[in-house]
């Protein structure tokens, strides 16, 4: 079934995120990815896996700056997940995700490899969560 495998595939990059690990984050992208980040710095789609992983990076210093005591850095929890089946090779994916004070919602394309469901693009945003109650 496509949907375990998706989920799959979206926790390995939220784990990769929160343990600032680009080589295992590098690993799950397709070479020609795009992504949107939800940065105001990164007003323009990252376009190739090395532009993708290299923005990362930058995230993942400022990461290691503000928590020496290192990981688990962000600490997703995914709230809601849905994926489609585009065609044979390419899948949506649909994400809300928790972390602090914030939410992430992130819009996935999947595409099938020989090595397996990679990134093909990511559009990330994140908006502040309404209080309790």
């Amino acid at each position: 079934e496509l949907e375990p495998l998706l989920r799959a595939g979206l926790q390995r990059l939220l784990d990769a995120i929160d343990r600032a690990d680009a080589a295992e984050l590098a690993t799950l992208w397709t070479p020609d990815a795009t992504m949107y980040f939800p940065f105001a710095d990164s007003t323009e789609p990252c376009r190739g896996r090395d532009a993708i992983v290299a923005r990362f990076e930058r995230m993942f210093a400022a990461l290691r700056e503000r928590n020496p005591a290192g990981p688990p850095y962000v600490r997703f929890r995914t709230l809601a997940f849905e994926c489609v089946p585009i065609d044979g090779r390419h899948a949506l994916a649909y994400a809300t995700l928790a972390f602090g004070r914030e939410a992430g919602r992130r819009t996935i394309v999947f595409r099938r490899e020989a090595a397996g469901w990679r990134l093909l693009h990511v559009h990330a945003s994140n908006v502040p969560q309404a209080p309790p109650g």
